[in-house]
């Protein structure tokens, strides 16, 4: 028999976290239509409000965009909002992963993201001892870090602390709970505007 879950912000978390690995994991590609609020509302057993809700919320993110009378669609920025460092290395072609320290709870990491020998961002991870053993147990062979969070589906509900341009470059804050807000993981990040990459200018530098 199915679980119910009765809470309903328990379950709008949950479809957000679905439709976003979906996203990440690239099942649900770009300008391709997620499912509809009668269809997650049959998947997660609750009402359509709540998952209008959700989706609502990935709308306001710039994750989804509406086409009226058809339904939403995923947008062309959905990966760069959703984790960043996984953004980074889709532009990557070589990732450097380095122990900075570690504590009774936390593993610190540096991934130095290259494309063509050039630097192209830089994420300074903070996460879960416990998180971090179990993944590089589970996900030893896979070398970018935030490939390993989406593999074991670990993303959790994300706060934005900050987010700014300057010079080019791209810096971000994020820190990653769960269901029942305890901390995940958070990272530091800057990247070089991908507009620059595209048009090589940066690699001529």
């Amino acid at each position: 028999m199915r679980q119910v879950v009765k809470d309903t912000n328990t379950i709008k978390s949950f479809i957000i976290s679905y439709i976003s690995l979906k996203i990440l994991n690239n099942d649900f590609k770009v300008d391709t239509q997620v499912p509809s609020e009668n269809d997650l509302a049959l998947k997660f057993n609750c009402s359509r409000l709540t998952a209008r809700s959700a989706i609502t919320v990935l709308v306001h993110l710039g994750i989804l965009y509406a086409i009226k009378g058809s339904g939403h669609y995923v947008s062309a920025s959905a990966i760069k909002i959703l984790l960043p460092p996984f953004f980074i290395s889709l532009n990557s072609d070589k990732v450097v992963n380095t122990q900075i320290s570690s504590d009774e709870t936390n593993v610190y990491f540096l991934s130095t993201y290259y494309l063509k020998n050039k630097i192209i961002g830089k994420v300074y991870w903070n996460i879960d001892k416990k998180i971090s053993d179990n993944i590089s147990i589970t996900y030893e062979k896979e070398k970018d870090f935030s490939k390993r969070l989406i593999n074991a589906g670990i993303i959790g509900i994300k706060v934005i602390e900050s987010l700014t341009n300057k010079n080019g470059k791209t810096y971000i804050k994020h820190v990653h709970f769960d269901e029942g807000e305890v901390f995940l993981f958070s990272f530091e990040l800057w990247y070089i505007d991908m507009e620059i990459i595209s048009k090589k200018t940066y690699l001529k530098m």
